[in-house]
């Protein structure tokens, strides 16, 4: 659905096909959510509450990403939609972040999006949600709208990690991947780990032939990548029901790329115990602990050593032994 100042995509979690029924009224949580902790999932469990409560539809309204210029995202929006699904989240509404939305007042958002589009009876926030012009929407703003409009306010304070008396916030998502600590990022997302996932690139075989192959991922531009290093990683690969531990390298690969000037940053992980042919299929690799920065090696005797070690520390992580 579009009109000459937004582009709006109902996506069914049910199938993630697109919706075009736009009829039934809708419980709506507004926001990026980007990263989904457990501040995010405190505000959809409201959305959800009252939609299952009046027997109308849940809906997440958020936006296609912002400018890679500035701040990456934690996860794509179909990352996103696989975590709502399992939320009980009926539908994700996504909003084209264009110049026109981003100059749209928070008036003509309200009426155009929710009332229009979403028909919203609920509309539930954080605390310190902003939108609209240069911001000029808040909750005193959505008080006065849903007022008017006969729509339930539910306004959601903001939840304080316990261990650091500290707002829980995607910033610090995003900080704690730049820093590797995986540890204090599940307990924020109430242990759903970071994930980068795509289609397998062909390599340049290079693990095969010193003993371990690889799978290799390129990130999407606009994923915020962690701290370069080496992780214990859990993967999925499209077409098996199972699912995989592996050691995952993050990183410009500086032993093997050291002529490239500009190497591009890749996601290679071992999988422990898998024998099939998984290119050019789609595979998630979760990032469960930082095991060790990258590092430059003298040669490839020595890379294949720190391999084997790093396999036998992922291997402690994930309880298993090694093969």
């Amino acid at each position: 659905m579009s009109n000459d100042l937004y582009a709006l995509r109902i996506m069914d979690l049910k199938d993630f096909s697109d919706s075009t029924d736009t009829s039934e009224s809708s419980s709506v949580a507004l926001g990026f959510f980007d990263g989904v902790h457990s501040g995010h999932e405190q505000i959809i469990n409201a959305c959800v509450s009252f939609a299952r409560s009046n027997g109308i539809q849940a809906i997440l309204q958020t936006f296609t990403h912002f400018s890679i210029k500035s701040n990456k995202c934690i996860m794509t929006n179909e990352e996103k939609a696989q975590i709502l699904k399992s939320l009980d989240v009926d539908k994700m509404a996504i909003v084209d972040f264009t110049k026109d939305v981003m100059n749209m007042s928070a008036n003509d958002f309200c009426v155009n999006i929710l009332l229009n589009e979403l028909h919203a009876k609920c509309i539930c926030v954080g605390i310190d949600y902003r939108f609209g012009h240069k911001k000029e929407g808040g909750i005193e703003f959505l008080k006065s709208f849903c007022a008017r409009n006969s729509i339930e306010l539910q306004v959601i304070e903001t939840k304080i990690f316990g261990e650091a008396n500290r707002k829980v916030s995607s910033q610090w998502l995003r900080d704690l991947l730049q820093e590797g600590d995986m540890d204090t990022y599940l307990k924020l997302t109430n242990e759903r780990p970071y994930q980068v996932s795509g289609v397998v690139s062909h390599g340049k075989r290079l693990g095969r032939k010193l003993g371990f192959p690889t799978i290799n991922l390129i990130p999407q531009e606009i994923k915020t990548i962690p701290r370069f290093g080496v992780y214990a990683t859990r993967v999925s690969i499209e077409g098996d029901a199972n699912y995989y531990y592996g050691v995952t390298n993050v990183g410009q690969r500086p032993t093997v790329d050291t002529i490239k000037s500009h190497p591009e940053e890749t996601v290679e992980t071992f999988v422990f115990d898998y024998e099939g042919d998984c290119y050019d299929k789609n595979v998630r690799v979760d990032f469960i602990k930082f095991l060790r920065p990258e590092s430059k090696f003298d040669g490839l005797i020595q890379l294949k050593e720190a391999v084997e070690k790093d396999k036998e520390k992922a291997a402690l992580v994930h309880g298993i032994k090694m093969p």
